[in-house]
């Protein structure tokens, strides 16, 4: 389906449309891993207390449309979304969307591999934490 987006000024008038596609989840049957870790706040609160009260650097990042960067294992195929139909027309999608019920466990792989590469790897225990520490290195 289609998610539209728009932006006014104070006026009213219209600053920036954005329209994206979303996969319907609630339909789709998959018998991969979909579980994906989030950061808890009690961790995010403890690491910015640590931060603070050691004065050291850190870094946080957003990534914009994340999901749609992890590629599929194998190909789904898919209708066309009303207002884009073609009669005999399907998608194959390659590619994460929102709304894919293992589009959130993709990018979580994707993203550690990635900050593998540059000596981040996650702390034992702590969902969505990375470290470059020897502590780190030693705990794994």
């Amino acid at each position: 389906m289609w998610v539209c987006a728009y932006k006014f000024d104070e006026n009213g008038y219209i600053l920036k449309f954005k329209a994206r596609i979303c996969a319907r989840g609630d339909l789709q049957w998959t018998d991969q891993e979909t579980y994906a870790a989030t950061l808890a706040a009690q961790t995010f609160r403890a690491t910015t207390a640590i931060i603070a009260a050691y004065d050291l650097e850190t870094r946080s990042y957003d990534v914009i449309n994340a999901y749609v960067n992890a590629r599929l294992k194998q190909p789904i195929r898919c209708k066309c979304p009303e207002g884009y139909e073609q009669s005999g027309l399907e998608w194959e999608v390659i590619m994460a969307l929102y709304g894919l019920k293992e589009s959130a466990r993709l990018w979580y792989d994707d993203i550690v591999k990635t900050l593998a590469e540059f000596d981040l790897y996650p702390v034992p225990g702590v969902h969505c934490l990375f470290s470059n520490s020897w502590l780190t290195l030693n705990l794994l």
